[in-house]
Order: C-alpha cells, then sequence, then structure tokens
C-alpha cells in the first residue's frame, strides 16, 4: 500500500477486516502503554489521515466489489440447479415417481434464490417465487409466480 508506514498497512488491514479502531491500533502494534481512552483518541486520529482514509475506502470498494460477485455467481449457479431439478420433476408425468433428492433440490434452491433475490429485489421484472403444491402419490406441482403484489401462494 504505498505512502503507508508498515504500522498504517498494518491498521488499515485490520479495519477493512472488520476491527474497531482501537482493535485495528492494538493489532498494529501501536504503543499499549497509553491508557485505552487515549489509544482510542489515537486510533481516530490515524482513521481520518487522508492517506491511510483513502487506502480503507478503496479496499472497502474492492470487497464490495468482490462480493456482488459472489453474489451474482451464487444466484446464476443456484439458477442452473433450479432449472435442472424442475427439469426432472417435470419429466416424470403425472403419476410417475419423483426423485426426493429433485424435489429437495427444486426446493432449497428456490428457498435461497428467494432470500437472495428478496421480494421483488432482483433486476427482473418478473422474479419468480416459487410455492409447492403437494397432492397425492407424491405429485409435485411448482408454481412460478410474479413476485409484484404477491403475499403468499396463489390461491386455487
Amino acid at each position: 500500500m504505498a505512502g503507508l508506514t508498515g504500522k498504517q498497512e498494518a491498521f488499515a488491514n485490520a479495519i477493512v477486516a472488520g476491527a474497531s479502531p482501537l482493535e485495528a491500533y492494538r493489532a498494529a502494534g501501536y504503543s499499549q502503554r497509553m491508557a485505552p481512552v487515549k489509544q482510542s483518541i489515537e486510533a481516530q486520529k490515524i482513521m481520518r489521515k487522508p492517506n491511510v482514509a483513502l487506502v480503507i475506502e478503496n479496499a472497502r470498494a474492492e470487497a464490495a466489489r468482490n462480493a456482488l460477485w459472489s453474489r451474482e455467481t451464487a444466484i446464476e449457479r443456484l439458477q442452473r440447479v433450479n432449472d435442472v431439478s424442475y427439469s426432472l420433476i417435470d419429466n416424470t408425468g403425472p403419476h410417475g415417481r419423483l426423485e426426493r433428492s429433485a424435489v429437495q433440490a427444486f426446493m432449497e434452491s428456490a428457498d435461497r434464490l428467494n432470500a437472495l433475490c428478496g421480494v421483488g429485489g432482483c433486476d427482473a421484472e418478473d422474479a419468480p417465487v416459487f410455492y409447492f403444491d403437494v397432492g397425492e402419490e407424491a405429485e409435485v406441482r411448482a408454481v412460478a409466480v410474479s413476485v409484484r403484489g404477491r403475499g403468499g401462494p396463489p390461491k386455487q
């Protein structure tokens, strides 16, 4: 990290990792002989130094970009699991035997997709929420409905 001392770099890394300013101050190896109140004051001074603040801001922005990419990847992979498991369910026919693992994969992937997207939180205007109708002889029918304006499963 350009323009930082070793202690400042350690301090910035600790802050980005989630430490409080006081914890980061101590982890970076700054004086332990001061009273905790004085350490907190010194930690805040380090946080306000322009070069340290810039490094922390940039590192936090990079971490946010990486988290967003991970969320998008998780949604894409869950959607693939959901699609494959739905096709396995859909191909069994009205009286065919269902593979329990396909039903479970479908339900869990739908739940996780809904949690990641939130109600109306996906970019797609017609983001689906899945409800399950379990009938006789283990027949499972998945119904995808639009998130917008729905508070629960569709009425029969």
